[in-house]
């Protein structure tokens, strides 16, 4: 059983039963009011939902409809916050037959976006394990490029250390032409000329 705001009590004496003094439905919910819940959770019971969004303000708001009487509720279902009836001031007849044909086409476009939104689902899924295969494959190159910058960091250190290996032997050589060659006489002879 639906909570009922004393609010949609209230609306249902006032638009439903045509109470509109207040102190006549105060009077009237206070001799009636497990009949009027009851009454108005079956109204609830027998509708249809409609909309679910805001309307009117920026509070997220259910909109159901039983009959011509367009119910209230909060986001969650649990209360019912008002009630009114939807009319198109072309008289009751015509207003009906527009209310039956709105809620036909309300029902093919709910319908249709079930219908979407399984789509969508079944493309996101699609998608996904593609977009995870794609992930799979840049982990797996990434740690090919890993490999290959290691790789390119060994070959450029052999590089340095062949390179390394005849600085070495250069120095050797200097250092034993410099034993030599580097001798007196040849020193005075820079001197000298």
């Amino acid at each position: 059983m639906k909570n009922v705001k004393n609010h949609a009590k209230q609306r249902y004496c006032e638009r439903i039963l045509g109470i509109t003094d207040s102190n006549e439905w105060k009077r009237y919910l206070a001799q009636n009011d497990e009949m009027v819940c009851n009454h108005i959770n079956k109204m609830v019971d027998n509708s249809l939902f409609i909309y679910r969004g805001q309307i009117g303000d920026n509070t997220t708001k259910v909109f159901r409809m039983a009959d011509n009487i367009v119910l209230v509720m909060d986001s969650q279902e649990t209360c019912v916050i008002t009630l009114f009836k939807c009319y198109f001031d072309f008289g009751d007849d015509m207003d009906r037959q527009i209310i039956k044909h709105e809620l036909l086409r309300l029902d093919e476009l709910h319908n249709g976006l079930k219908n979407i939104d399984a789509e969508i689902q079944d493309f996101v899924e699609q998608v996904t394990v593609t977009s995870t295969t794609l992930d799979m494959q840049i982990k797996a190159m990434e740690e090919q490029l890993r490999l290959l910058k290691a790789q390119k960091t060994s070959a450029d250190e052999a590089i340095k250390g062949k390179r390394a290996g005849r600085e070495f032997t250069v120095k050797e050589i200097e250092k034993i032409a410099v034993r030599l060659c580097n001798s007196l006489e040849y020193r005075r002879d820079l001197q000298a000329s």
